[in-house]
């Protein structure tokens, strides 16, 4: 687990940085530059083109890290993994953007009666998928090397600081909300370069491919596996994406930015879960390989109560400062309060099963994930139809909820039975009364009158309490071990 933390510590401070930097972007800036119909529109721009750049994939960004240990066999070489891949992504985007301008007469009927200004940016979704498309394989190119460092530095911190660049111009009126969209788009294009740039840098960015290695049998398995993979990362991607999508389709633009703005304070509580989920998976594959089932094992409860304890923590952080991050925005922004709560249900469940999914789809039961993701797909579709017209943005947080812990409890059930293993120990149940604990005390401190110490505060109150819990019951040993070498030797005497 250690190569496992080092690297997941190290993805977490870029993400952190970067979302702080985007906190104050997506939260407070453009609130202020932009109407809600034109961060509406921005935030579904990219949920499209998330979507349709994972379509367009094929499942091949798993295929780089699932295979890499097989063809292999240098520290530089992957015999044309990456090449064969990366053609196979291209190969996706034509035929998908083929479908996508079929579907474009109706889908620009349906949106033009309710938001006009979606009609007027669908060219966007184009560009911006394919820069989305070719990063993604790059990253995946990384993570086969056990680099997820740079990847999240250059997705997370630079990504923001460009956008950060384009709203002080626009601030300015030294660009038109129009230029805005173009040079955003075009920020992926640079993220793009810098990505191949480091990759040759490294070495490893080897285009020959190696015929033999390409066999008949193994590009079936390959493909095979890949179709497979294509429909679980998509399920995911699609939970995550569906219910803004949901919402412009039922409601309107608004509506979609003040449920996007509670949407991405609850996935800041996810931001490690992801660091320690993208370094795993090469790791587990590789275990795999070696039929080290015991290691796989220990990760996944390693997995588990770490990232419930950093999520736990930094969702009891959130909630306890909420109303004061509200205030920093517009008053609408308020009523997303009830969907941050229900998604953050959802989030905590997720990131506390810990890397079922890197398990699955590193195993010989990866058809599982796509079948079962298929279905999830479909309920969640069906329960943000159901919930919306009922109960609005609350609505789609619901159906999100309810879909991610269907999905990750269907894939905790079927790895016991298959496997016999449980992300759950005994510090679980202690993690969890130190979590209810904690949030209870941190909802009744007291208030003051000034936001910004009222936040110091009641963070360091909460914080400070967590650790002490976990340090007196011993929740996370990797987290006491870590405290340990932070306090001064003549403290720890």
């Amino acid at each position: 687990m250690g190569i496992v933390l080092k690297q997941a510590s190290r993805a977490s401070i870029s993400s952190y940085l970067g979302a702080i930097i985007g906190f104050v972007n997506v939260a407070i800036v453009m609130n202020q530059l932009f109407t809600t119909e034109q961060f509406g529109l921005r935030s579904v721009l990219l949920d499209i083109a998330v979507l349709f750049s994972m379509f367009a994939n094929l499942g091949t960004n798993k295929s780089i890290v699932r295979f890499n240990p097989f063809f292999s066999s240098n520290g530089k070489s992957d015999s044309g993994l990456f090449t064969y891949s990366l053609l196979v992504s291209i190969a996706g985007f034509f035929f998908i953007s083929i479908a996508f301008l079929l579907l474009r007469e109706p889908t620009l009927d349906y949106f033009n009666g309710r938001n006009a200004l979606f009609g007027s940016y669908f060219w966007a979704v184009f560009p911006l998928a394919f820069f989305m498309l070719i990063n993604l394989v790059l990253q995946s190119k990384l993570q086969a090397e056990y680099n997820t460092a740079y990847a999240s530095f250059l997705n997370n911190v630079l990504t923001r600081l460009l956008n950060t660049a384009l709203l002080v111009l626009y601030y300015y009126k030294a660009i038109d909300f129009h230029q805005f969209i173009v040079l955003f788009i075009l920020s992926y294009a640079v993220i793009m370069v810098l990505f191949f740039i480091y990759l040759y840098r490294l070495d490893v960015l080897n285009f020959r491919v190696n015929r033999k290695m390409f066999s008949p049998r193994v590009r079936r398995i390959y493909f095979r596996y890949s179709l497979f993979e294509i429909w679980a990362s998509i399920s995911t991607t699609m939970i995550n994406k569906i219910d803004s999508i949901m919402l412009l389709m039922l409601l309107n633009l608004s509506v979609v930015a003040v449920y996007t703005n509670a949407a991405y304070l609850t996935l800041l509580i996810s931001i490690p879960a992801s660091s320690i989920s993208n370094i795993s998976f090469p790791i587990v594959a590789r275990f795999w390989k070696r039929k080290e089932f015991k290691e796989i094992e220990k990760i996944y409860q390693q997995s588990s109560i770490n990232q419930a304890f950093i999520g736990g923590l930094l969702f009891i952080l959130l909630w306890v400062s909420v109303d004061n991050l509200f205030e920093l925005q517009r008053s609408v922004y308020s009523t997303g309060k009830v969907a941050i709560l229900i998604l953050a249900v959802g989030r905590l469940f997720q990131i506390a099963c810990g890397v079922n999914a890197q398990i699955i789809s590193a195993s010989k039961y990866y058809p599982f994930a796509a079948i079962t993701s298929f279905s999830l797909v479909l309920l969640a579709i069906a329960t943000n139809l159901i919930f919306i017209p009922i109960f609005g943005l609350n609505g789609a947080a619901l159906a999100t909820t309810i879909s991610l812990i269907l999905y990750n409890l269907v894939r905790l059930i079927f790895i016991y039975k298959k496997m016999k293993i449980l992300p759950f120990t005994k510090a679980t149940i202690k993690l969890v009364f130190a979590f209810t604990l904690v949030l209870i005390i941190g909802s009744f401190l007291p208030n003051v009158d000034n936001i910004y110490i009222e936040t110091i505060y009641k963070s360091g109150v909460v914080a400070l309490l967590y650790f002490v819990l976990n340090w007196v019951f011993n929740i996370s040993e990797e987290v006491n071990s870590l405290i340990i070498k932070i306090l001064p030797r003549s403290f720890q005497k």
